[in-house]
């Protein structure tokens, strides 16, 4: 075998002395530590004109009783979800819930004492850190892959896609590799691989992973509460000539602004983190919870400035959302939430319908998202707990009363009980 080195010159090499490659790490003891929790995802999908299609996928346990984390676009649309895990067993699987903007879903099976992965975390990771891939690409199950960490933060302006921060390595991803594990040397996860970079486009040659902090934080969130609470800034910002973020826009009465941010504003530090980019703030952001208080260190002019932001949700207030998707709820096609805090303040009552299940009975009957149900029955509710006890004595039909806040008057929609 011949190579150049530094002089040019070619130099044959004996391969036999292996002590020139001792620093080459082996991965062997860290993937037998989380091979086991990985698993192969096939879906079926079916088109508006009833034809079917098949796609395959990765995902990992994350908890012993069964939840796994794949990527959104592998079981997006899917009309079925089927699990093999490590030891070949199969499973049927439900999604949990998912969220497009991270490209993060929850889905479950009946498990038992699964094994399940130990995350690591990403933000201490550095470009030139060995790594490892593990997948089915090309159906061709727990394939694993070696190489280091090319860049972090990487945007890539995927369509759909809220979080735009990425890991980017020179291991081999290929379809099917979607929704796999990225370790570190200790058998840790340390990102999501998302080799899917848009509808069109299947990496080669190199990859990309959703970093675990906010992997973790999304799927737990799906978990906990239906959803992810995301935290917003209220503020857009661009990569700034050298580092930090540069504020293009605030809004108003939003977090950045409240806190005294204003449009030029340089952000050079998100609590003890020095920032490189505008990705990296926006990765960042994204592992807070709406209420949380974060440190931001700032450049104004020749002044060096701190501020503390109080995140909001999407709603613009400091309240977690839970949107409910009890079995109960999901029957009649309703996903549900409380009101929030500015909500009530301002006047509104009742429940807030957050999304209708299409073709369900309460899509049937023309009910609509922004919904807020004041009362079943002619009893007033004011929480989801209330609803779902009020439906459940029920006898027979029952009869929402409510409003729309872009829509005048009340209206009255009569569901059939299930």
């Amino acid at each position: 075998v011949v190579i150049f080195e530094e002089s040019q010159s070619p130099k044959n090499i004996n391969f036999t002395n292996t002590s020139k490659f001792t620093n080459i790490p082996s991965f062997k003891h860290a993937i037998s530590k989380i091979i086991k929790s990985v698993v192969y995802i096939r879906v079926i999908r079916k088109n508006d004109d009833g034809e079917l299609s098949f796609d395959v996928g990765s995902g990992f346990a994350i908890l012993p009783t069964g939840e796994i984390v794949t990527n959104e676009h592998v079981i997006h649309d899917a009309e079925k979800i089927m699990v093999t895990d490590y030891q070949n067993k199969e499973y049927d699987a439900k999604l949990i819930g998912a969220d497009i903007g991270s490209d993060i879903a929850v889905i479950k099976v009946n498990g038992q004492n699964m094994s399940f992965v130990f995350f690591g975390n990403s933000d201490l990771l550095g470009v030139g850190d060995w790594i490892a891939e593990i997948g089915s690409p090309f159906k061709l199950r727990n394939s694993v892959t070696v190489g280091v960490i090319s860049a972090l933060h990487r945007s890539l302006d995927k369509s759909n896609r809220t979080l735009d921060s990425y890991i980017q390595t020179d291991a081999l991803a290929n379809p099917g590799n979607s929704g796999g594990v990225l370790l570190d040397q200790e058998g840790k996860l340390i990102g999501m691989v998302t080799s899917k970079l848009s509808d069109n486009t299947d990496i080669q040659g190199f990859s990309f992973a959703i970093p675990s902090n906010v992997v973790k934080k999304s799927a737990f969130d799906i978990i906990n509460f239906g959803g992810v609470q995301k935290a917003y800034a209220g503020m857009a910002v661009i990569d700034n000539i050298g580092e930090g973020a540069l504020v293009e826009s605030v809004r108003k009465n939003g977090a950045a602004f409240n806190s005294g941010v204003r449009k030029g504003d340089v952000i050079t530090n998100i609590e003890d983190i020095k920032l490189c980019c505008s990705a990296q703030l926006t990765e960042k952001i994204a592992q807070y919870n709406p209420g949380d208080s974060v440190r931001v260190i700032l450049q104004r002019a020749d002044e060096v400035l701190e501020k503390i932001l109080i995140l909001r949700n999407n709603l613009n207030t400091e309240d977690l959302i839970v949107n409910r998707k009890d079995e109960i709820l999901l029957d009649y096609g309703l996903i549900l939430r409380d009101l929030t805090n500015e909500e009530k303040k301002s006047g509104n009552s009742g429940v807030y319908i957050v999304s209708i299940i299409k073709n369900s009975v309460s899509d049937e009957v023309n009910l609509e998202p922004g919904f807020f149900i004041k009362e079943v029955n002619g009893i007033q509710v004011n929480s989801v707990d209330e609803f779902i006890k009020t439906i459940t004595n029920s006898q027979g039909q029952f009869v929402l009363n409510g409003y729309y806040k872009s829509y005048p008057g009340e209206f009255k929609y009569v569901l059939e009980k299930r």
